[in-house]
């Protein structure tokens, strides 16, 4: 049995807009460029971010986060492994408060959307799932999450994203 499903060119290039955003965000910094200014030197970022894929732990060794305005304002939280390139991104209207939250193939400001990227080459949207935000002010967010990462295509090897939790400051 085969389903079809219309989509909607400009929303996949918004989908594709809001993810390139992100993830230049993520690879494309300046980490030899000097800073200029006051910085708290006390101990480095409270950040933190878990996950399992396919069951085995996702040990990153950086947490990106910063809030992005597009169609929706949202928080962008994106977190890699430097060695192999794999990312898990998550992207979470501000709007949204406290409260449990499906995956959605685009960014709405009724949802939650999120991916995961394997390799250095292709991005696996999170559907379905679900994203619970348990903690929120004006600087910080908490949550656990998991989903299924499956290709656009509808085919193709699929990854389980599951005992997902974040506590970030935005």
């Amino acid at each position: 049995m085969f389903v079809k499903y219309k989509t909607d060119n400009t929303m996949n290039k918004k989908i594709f807009l809001s993810l390139f955003v992100a993830f230049s965000l993520v690879f494309f910094s300046c980490e030899n460029e000097p800073l200029e200014g006051d910085f708290d030197t006390s101990g480095g970022s409270s950040d933190q971010f878990s996950a399992k894929v396919d069951g085995t732990n996702f040990n990153d060794d950086n947490i990106n986060v910063a809030v992005v305005t597009s169609t929706v304002e949202y928080i962008s939280i994106a977190a890699s492994i430097s060695s192999d390139g794999r990312v898990i991104l998550l992207s979470i209207p501000t709007a949204h408060p406290v409260g449990t939250y499906n995956f959605t193939e685009f960014l709405e400001a009724t949802s939650v959307s999120g991916s995961y990227k394997p390799d250095d080459s292709t991005i696996y949207p999170a559907l379905p799932g679900t994203l619970t935000i348990t903690s929120k002010t004006n600087t910080s967010i908490s949550g656990t999450f998991e989903f299924t990462a499956a290709p656009f295509t509808g085919t193709g090897t699929t990854y389980q994203i599951t005992e997902g939790s974040f506590s970030v400051s935005y």
